[in-house]
């Protein structure tokens, strides 16, 4: 999945670098949230499969529960997408972004 995100650039490099759709400033936003959201994923997928691996090494007989796992990946999407959201209703809304912007930025880090 993290590799159909290259995708966009890979057609720019072979139209002889044309921006083709990076001309959108619509879709440079969105691709920017998604790339950075499936990277995110991506290591986050890979921490739960350790997770699970290192619980079935200390605890054989013990079920790890499929409704668990599937609803800490849907929170953590969820969260990945709330972020840049509330960044950028912050962003744009003047005086709140004093007060609540630093702390989202620290947030997302």
């Amino acid at each position: 999945v993290t590799a159909i995100a290259h995708l966009p650039v890979a057609v720019a490099l072979f139209q002889n670098r044309h921006p083709g759709l990076f001309n959108s400033h619509l879709f440079c936003a969105l691709w920017e949230v998604l790339y950075t959201v499936l990277q995110k994923i991506s290591i986050f997928l890979v921490l739960i499969i350790s997770i699970s691996r290192t619980v079935a090494i200390v605890k054989p007989f013990y079920k790890i529960r499929t409704g668990t796992v599937m609803g800490s990946i849907a929170g953590y999407i969820a969260i990945l997408f709330l972020i840049p959201l509330l960044q950028y209703v912050i962003l744009t809304s003047g005086r709140v972004q004093v007060l609540l912007g630093r702390s989202l930025l620290l947030l997302q880090l």
